[in-house]
């Protein structure tokens, strides 16, 4: 009997579950879906045409470069757009419990979410004292703000996950070389769009100085010989695919993109099938022109981006940037020609 009751409850517990996901489907992103641009909020950006907020469905974006490349920023500008469901550094998880990279990021775009991810992302908010990694993956946090149990619930996970038409993963673990054979063998990734993003290491190197000691405890983040030796590596495979695979794979200089943000963020979404709505744009007035308190933290997306793109040329000293330059001369002189 026992048993059986506790059978029951689980049962009641699920049917509760998923029809409280209906109802958040239904009630709640439904009508922000359907109604984004038909609303006018005059404090974040003007009502637009009903068009505009057309976002076409079954699309799968893997953003692959290397920490401090300005990638966060990236991803969140994407995920500013409506029907973009947002994975913020899901291979994070694999540091902790090894697998797969590839067969982690297919599950997600799968919406497949499995329950060890899940609650290592929670506990991952819990030990910072924050909830970075939900909030960047707003599309989970807004639905579980008041109810934190959902947030470990994969059921709802997985469901909320298959409502939006696209999906943004960001992957700084991955390198182009585990990728590339993915691509050519696994079918399910033949719809992914790849978009690779790379900055000059001079940059890079200076960007990691700010970071805590676990960058310069990790060769592939401190050591420069390997750090422009895996970048050269990256974009002679990068460009091979681009030649292949025009229509899948778009290389991004963050040079071009700090510099000249919302021209390139224009031809971006034109690779990508999107349009850019009032709300990236919103988002990108925010982050690029912006005196927010937190901008001179290292991990804030806060920044007076056309000033940072060659703001290593004075934090690095001479020294630094003759060492930096001598030894990156090759993918240098590769990066100018991409």
């Amino acid at each position: 009997m026992s048993i059986s009751l506790d059978v029951m409850k689980h049962g009641i517990k699920y049917s509760a579950l998923v029809f409280f996901v209906f109802l958040v489907m239904h009630l709640v992103i439904k009508p922000y879906l359907d109604n984004m641009n038909s609303k006018s909020d005059g404090s974040v950006v003007s009502s637009e045409q009903n068009a505009n907020a057309v976002t076409p469905a079954g699309k799968r974006i893997l953003i692959v470069t290397k920490w401090r490349s300005g990638s966060t920023f990236l991803g969140e500008t994407l995920s500013s757009a409506p029907g973009v469901f947002y994975s913020h550094e899901p291979l994070i998880y694999l540091e902790k419990y090894p697998g797969s990279k590839l067969e982690l990021i297919r599950s997600l775009f799968q919406c497949q979410f499995p329950a060890g991810y899940v609650r290592f992302i929670n506990e991952l908010a819990a030990a910072n004292g924050d909830q970075k990694n939900l909030i960047r993956s707003r599309r989970i946090w807004d639905e579980c703000y008041y109810n934190r149990t959902l947030c470990v619930e994969p059921e709802f996970v997985n469901e909320l996950c298959r409502y939006f038409p696209i999906h943004v993963i960001k992957a700084v673990r991955l390198r182009v070389r585990e990728l590339s054979p993915f691509l050519a063998n696994d079918p399910t990734s033949k719809d992914w769009k790849i978009v690779h993003l790379v900055r000059d290491p001079r940059g890079t190197m200076s960007s990691r100085n700010s970071l805590t000691n676990w960058c310069f405890n990790d060769p592939s983040c401190s050591d420069v010989n390997r750090v422009c030796a895996e970048l050269q590596e990256d974009l002679e495979l990068i460009q091979r695919m681009m030649s292949d695979f025009p229509d899948r794979h778009y290389l991004m200089k963050f040079e071009d993109f700090a510099t000249n943000t919302g021209a390139e963020i224009d031809k971006l979404f034109r690779f990508l099938g999107m349009n850019v709505t009032g709300l990236t744009k919103a988002f990108l007035a925010s982050h690029t022109q912006s005196n927010n308190q937190t901008k001179n933290s290292p991990y804030s997306t806060f920044r007076q981006s056309n000033t940072i793109a060659f703001e290593w040329k004075t934090k690095l000293s001479e020294k630094e940037i003759g060492a930096i330059t001598d030894i990156c001369a090759p993918v240098l002189k590769l990066l100018s020609k991409s």
